[in-house]
């Protein structure tokens, strides 16, 4: 944690989270619901600057747009 509270420059906590739950689907009610900790793999962007794509479509994340889709079809019950 930063030593200064909401410091911008202070250099962030990195923790391997590997084995971490980061979303879930769960049966709420007649319903679901899909909870995440962080949206970026559901989003895309490019930074103009640097042409680097980040999100749904970066480097790395090639399983993400997959990942996405079931996450959708699990409110219907259907699974690819």
């Amino acid at each position: 944690m930063p030593k200064i509270l909401f410091q911008d420059n202070a250099e962030p906590l990195k923790l391997a989270i590997g084995g971490w739950n980061q979303g879930t689907v769960m049966e709420v009610g007649k319903g679901r619901v899909a909870l995440f900790t962080e949206g970026m793999m559901f989003s895309s962007q490019r930074n103009l600057k640097t042409n680097k794509v980040h999100g749904l479509r970066s480097y790395g994340a090639e399983q993400n747009a997959r990942f996405l889709l079931n996450v959708m079809n699990c409110f219907f019950h259907v699974f690819a």
